[in-house]
């Protein structure tokens, strides 16, 4: 088939998945990217995708942002990228929720942060699944199968024979009283997820979160903060009511 001259034709193999997983993480850097579609270092592929990236982001694939300290610019999808990924996912694919954070400091962080998270416990093997923020929203609001929140992420973990499904919600800053009250009384109505991993940045914000939802908890909810090894993060499991899926332990 031939192009008119200048048309960009995306690679299935290279471009649509790049452009997937930067919809699916909301904000990544091109080293992230690279990572997450390459288990293996190659100079030649690292810089033949460096090159691909630029292309994406000249031509309004991709949007390519600088964040003060960060080392690295950061991509987000752009409207181009968005109408091709279009009829190729099996999930609907929405530029505007994601385009309302976009460049909000903060909301780039958290992202980019979060996908690194993921990155880690992909490496370490613990992780079997991972269904992201935009699919779970895209459940939320076109499915019968609805989460009680739009959950930055939903994970399988695995530790040898044994496996267990929990929501993912990354607290890099913290909230007030009043939110954390009404966040409660969301999680006590799940019923698909029996377990909510919230996974924060240092001990006091932990503290913060635990008192946070000590405070507007029924007593059989139950809270803890253990390290996990390898990552600067601390995590405080928040244990919901029963429910048919598997809890994590």
């Amino acid at each position: 088939m031939r192009y008119p001259k200048g048309a960009m034709v995306l690679s299935d193999g290279l471009d649509v998945p790049a452009l997937r997983k930067v919809y699916q993480a909301g904000h990544a850097t091109a080293w992230q990217l690279y990572r997450a579609l390459n288990p293996v270092f190659d100079e030649s592929k690292w810089k033949s995708f460096l090159r691909r990236i630029g292309i994406l982001s000249q031509r309004h694939f991709l949007i390519r942002l600088v964040v003060d300290g960060m080392a690295a610019p950061v991509f987000a999808l752009g409207e181009e990228g968005a109408r091709s990924l279009q009829g190729r996912l099996p999930t609907v694919i929405e530029a505007g929720p994601r385009n309302s954070g976009r460049g909000n400091r903060d909301h780039v962080w958290h992202d980019v942060e979060l996908f690194e998270l993921q990155l880690k416990l992909r490496q370490a093997g613990v992780v079997s699944s991972w269904l992201y923020e935009p699919e779970i929203r895209a459940d939320n609001e076109l499915t019968n199968f609805r989460y009680a929140k739009d959950y930055d992420a939903i994970v399988t973990f695995r530790c040898g024979q044994k496996s267990g499904k929990v929501a993912l919600e990354y607290e890099r800053s913290p909230k007030t009283t009043k939110q954390y009250k009404r966040i409660a009384g969301i999680l006590n109505g799940e019923t698909k997820i029996t377990s909510v991993l919230y996974r924060v940045c240092n001990v006091q914000m932990e503290s913060f979160l635990l008192s946070g939802f000590a405070r507007h908890s029924p007593p059989s909810v139950r809270l803890s903060g253990p390290p996990i090894r390898g990552t600067s993060h601390r995590s405080s499991a928040r244990r919901c009511r029963p429910a048919s899926a598997t809890s994590a332990r």
